[in-house]
C-alpha cells in the first residue's frame, strides 16, 4: 500500500526586516497533511519556538526571535506535480 503524500507548501519568512517566500515540495507519510507541513516549518532553520500571532495563526520563532516562519498555504498534489515541481525548485 503506497501511503506517501506529496504537498506543495509555500512558507512566509521574515529575516530581520526582509520578508520572503519559499515554496517546497515535500513527501510524506503522515496522515495530516497539515502537521506534515508545521513539522516541516518547525525545522526549517533548525529547531524552531512556536507561538500564535494577532490572527491565531502559528508562527515559528527562530535564532532567539530573529526569524519568523508560518505557512500560507499547504496543499496535496500528485506524484507526477511532485517530481514536476522538484526539477524547477533546484
Amino acid at each position: 500500500m503506497n501511503d506517501i503524500k506529496y504537498l506543495f507548501i509555500s512558507i512566509l519568512v521574515y529575516d530581520g526586516e526582509m520578508r520572503h517566500d519559499h515554496r517546497v515540495v515535500i513527501m510524506t507519510r503522515a496522515k495530516d497533511i497539515n502537521f506534515a507541513a508545521q513539522y516541516y516549518v518547525a525545522h526549517y532553520y533548525g529547531f524552531g519556538k512556536w507561538e500564535y500571532n494577532f490572527f491565531d495563526e502559528i508562527i515559528w520563532l527562530f535564532h532567539g526571535g530573529s526569524i519568523m516562519a508560518s505557512i500560507k498555504n499547504v496543499q496535496e498534489i500528485t506524484k507526477e506535480e511532485f517530481y514536476r515541481f522538484n526539477e524547477l525548485f533546484v
